[in-house]
């Protein structure tokens, strides 16, 4: 997993305790999880950009912004029509800016080749399935980083 995983805004916004919710503890957990175990973990300039304006700003934490490139903006143009963004945004039913800065966080991982996007957003995932690039929630991340740790310790894992 060497070249890292990119985090979707709600998942930065909690692993930097910006927000305390049910799923706050799980994307706090991968963020030391992923650092600790040499993981690199991205930040699209896009999440950036909705970070940046929030309450706070931001905090320093081990990332790189991912920029919103030509070769983003061509990812995204090849693995994401503009009906596809229609069509997960009527399904989803979120505002058009949604799930375009969605788009653009994707087009991002794609360009930066990344292992993964961990991400919330229902919406998000649908994008990744199409354009062909794995996504998950930050538990599931979590599971897989975990779980070689506790194999090498002769824990069980799940499976």
């Amino acid at each position: 997993m060497t070249r890292g995983l990119l985090l979707d805004t709600g998942i930065w916004i909690r692993a930097l305790g910006q927000r305390h919710d049910e799923p706050a503890d799980a994307c706090r957990r991968l963020l030391d999880a992923a650092s600790a175990g040499g993981i690199p973990v991205h930040m699209a300039a896009p999440t950036l950009a909705e970070m940046g304006r929030g309450a706070g700003g931001l905090t320093a934490a081990p990332f790189d912004v991912v920029p919103f490139t030509r070769r983003a903006a061509e990812c995204c143009a090849a693995t994401m029509p503009e009906t596809l963004l229609r069509d997960v945004r009527r399904y989803m039913g979120l505002r058009e800016h949604y799930i375009k800065y969605d788009a653009l966080i994707v087009g991002c991982a794609l360009a930066r080749g990344v292992h993964a996007v961990v991400t919330l957003d229902v919406g998000m995932h649908a994008l990744c399935a199409e354009a062909g690039m794995r996504c998950c929630d930050p538990r599931q991340m979590l599971d897989a980083l975990v779980a070689p740790t506790r194999a090498r310790q002769g824990a069980p894992v799940a499976e």
